[in-house]
């Protein structure tokens, strides 16, 4: 799969979500921030977004080939805290949606 992210169009690369490992890679493994249960970890491919939504997360830090992993949920699921970079860092399921993971599954 490959995913766009980028700033300004000068800028703009196009990300692919493979495998490190030799482990086999199914396409259910890639979803979106939000659709990552709680608990879990996942590394982020990319986001679905440009402009200024596409910046802020970028600054907050949800940039490719960083781990995020989702803490817990608040009640009717909106918003959602995450851990990156050692912070935590509450997201609307909305914004969460831009962001493509690789979803790492715990052994």
């Amino acid at each position: 799969m490959r995913f766009r992210f980028g700033f300004q169009s000068k800028h703009r690369q196009t990300l692919e979500c493979s495998p490190e490992s030799s482990s086999a890679q199914h396409p259910a493994d890639i979803i979106t921030l939000n659709a990552l249960p709680d608990g879990q970890e996942g590394q982020i491919c990319g986001i679905r977004s440009r402009g200024r939504i596409a910046r802020r997360l970028a600054e907050m830090g949800f940039t490719p080939g960083t781990t995020v992993q989702v803490v817990r949920r608040a009640p009717f699921t909106d918003p959602i805290l995450l851990r990156i970079r050692g912070y935590l860092i509450s997201l609307r399921r909305e914004e969460a949606a831009l962001i493509v993971v690789k979803h790492q599954k715990s052994n």
